[in-house]
């Protein structure tokens, strides 16, 4: 994921304790800029490990880990 391997790193790390995100809460908890995670979710979403979860453009996207949900929802 090159440079921004690191900062990638941590938004999946963060993941599993909350599956589904945005950028701006997920900058103010993990302490990052509101850039540097966009760029991180961007890198995730191309990866296929995110899925942008509403249609909404903007500052309010919200984003799902659909692989890890979908572990979750199984036998429920």
């Amino acid at each position: 994921m090159g440079r921004a391997g690191r900062s990638a790193g941590e938004v999946f790390r963060y993941l599993e304790a909350q599956p589904i995100i945005d950028i701006k809460k997920t900058a103010a908890v993990l302490q990052m800029a509101f850039g540097t995670v966009n760029a991180a979710v961007n890198r995730l979403k191309e990866a296929g490990i995110l899925r942008q979860s509403n249609q909404e453009a903007g500052r309010n996207r919200i984003f799902a880990y659909e692989a890890y949900l979908d572990i979750l929802r199984e036998g429920t």
